[in-house]
């Protein structure tokens, strides 16, 4: 679960927090689990409409962050 302007991102795992990443940017904006094990979980994060004072700050926003967290992900259903 990532939601835009609220830091940590959380993994979620039947409804509890099990690891959470304190991300060095203020906009998280999405997640993914990727790799062959689904075992990489991709964070995109935005810099539109901050300041040069967070931007300062955090130099980092805008950037794809790929972390192992110590879970994984699902598979897409494949469908047709």
């Amino acid at each position: 679960m990532a939601t835009v302007d609220a830091l940590p991102v959380t993994c979620q795992k039947l409804l509890k927090a099990i690891n959470q990443m304190p991300g060095p940017v203020p906009q998280v904006t999405s997640c993914a689990f990727a790799g062959d094990a689904l075992d990489t979980l991709y964070i995109t994060t935005a810099r539109v409409e901050l300041s040069a004072e967070t931007l300062a700050k955090a130099p980092l926003a805008g950037s794809l962050f790929a972390i192992k967290p110590g879970e994984t992900g699902l598979p897409e259903p494949v469908f047709g």
